[in-house]
């Protein structure tokens, strides 16, 4: 009987042959009836094999092992009518999107399960152990979360002393020791950017970021987000200018979040723009949506690294106008923090001749 199902599977699934070391697999049939597993998907299921037996249902299945699951929708995707519907009924109507999802067993041990609906209705699901990548980005959160609150306070000392003698608070400084604490401090403030950075990422990625939302003023967020950005700006020789308003537009959102989107924006554009060149705000309607858009009239982006663009860590290959090597994390953790306010972020870029990033959220009425 093994060997016969063993066959029936290679007949629903040709390509499922070899299957990477820790993976568990089974198959169900169009009527989603069990057909085969593999021995390592009854070890870790080893106090449910009593349900792995030809012809038990899936429904029941899922039930047994996890009632509440039942129930969850891990689709972020809507059916036709709007509805969110639960995993098992995705699965059992069969537009189930086929994302991958986790789940951790009772002893500890996490698995990603892949699934996929073939052409003749089965299913099969793969169930991949990854304990140990579970564990080594618990741990990467853990270092990056106390790192950075240990780096933040000694550095918001030295930030604090470094400006106290630059400004002259303590006598006259020597032309020469000025320029060398303007350097201190610039780098200080680099570092302390990163660090926050960081923290955010962490709360990010441990979904624990907190969104206050509120009617937000789009031009009072973007005329706060110009005042803060405009001495970095004119630093590098930029000059920051609004060139369409919407007044009285409002967002439901945390203006501390998006005013943050609107300078990591910001923060680009001055780096890649044109010496003595320019960076627009634009604020406009699109169907009932409140576009923000940031254009810079620089180097632009190049067009194969659209995929990468918002990836943790991920920098265009071209130096930036200051000489600075950026981090990487400003434009993915604006994609978050836009996310989180049900919005979409994206850009519009040539060679040469500039970027546009814009960000796109709900507008807000009473």
């Amino acid at each position: 009987r093994p060997r016969q199902n063993y066959r029936r599977c290679q007949k629903r699934a040709p390509n499922v042959r070899f299957l990477p070391l820790g993976t568990g697999f089974i198959l169900w049939d169009a009527a989603d009836e069990f057909v085969y597993c593999n021995g390592y998907f009854r070890e870790i299921h080893a106090e449910h094999a009593h349900l792995l037996i030809p012809g038990y249902k899936l429904e029941d299945y899922i039930r047994e092992i996890s009632p509440s699951f039942v129930e969850t929708t891990v689709s972020d995707v809507d059916d036709e009518g709007g509805e969110a519907l639960s995993f098992l009924a995705r699965v059992k109507s069969g537009r189930d999107s086929g994302e991958d999802f986790d789940y951790c067993l009772g002893n500890g041990r996490w698995f990603r399960v892949r699934r996929q609906r073939l052409e003749d209705g089965s299913l099969i699901a793969l169930h991949t152990d990854i304990t140990d990548r579970k564990r080594v980005e618990a741990l990467k959160d853990e270092f990056l979360a106390l790192a950075s609150h240990e780096l933040r306070t000694p550095l918001t000392s030295i930030m604090g002393a470094v400006g106290l003698v630059k400004s002259g608070s303590f006598g006259a400084i020597d032309p020469e020791v000025e320029g060398i604490l303007g350097i201190a401090y610039r780098n200080c403030e680099r570092l302390s950017h990163l660090v926050t950075n960081i923290l955010d990422l962490s709360k990010i990625e441990a979904g624990e970021m907190d969104i206050e939302m509120e009617p937000v003023d789009v031009m009072g967020l973007v005329a706060e987000a110009i005042e803060l950005n405009t001495v970095f700006a004119e630093a590098l020789g930029r000059a920051i200018m609004v060139s369409n308003t919407l007044p009285g537009t409002i967002v439901l959102g945390d203006s501390k979040r998006l005013g943050q989107v609107l300078t990591n924006l910001l923060s680009n554009a001055a780096k890649f723009s044109k010496k003595d060149g320019r960076i627009e705000i634009s604020v406009t309607r699109i169907d009932d949506r409140i576009r923000i858009g940031v254009r810079d009239y620089g180097i632009g982006i190049p067009p194969h690294f659209r995929e990468n663009i918002f990836e943790r860590f991920s920098q265009v290959e071209q130096v930036d106008n200051t000489g600075e090597p950026g981090t990487g994390l400003g434009l993915s953790i604006a994609k978050d923090i836009v996310e989180l306010h049900g919005g979409v972020i994206n850009y519009e870029s040539q060679l040469g001749v500039g970027t546009n990033f814009y960000f796109e959220l709900p507008e807000y009425s009473d």
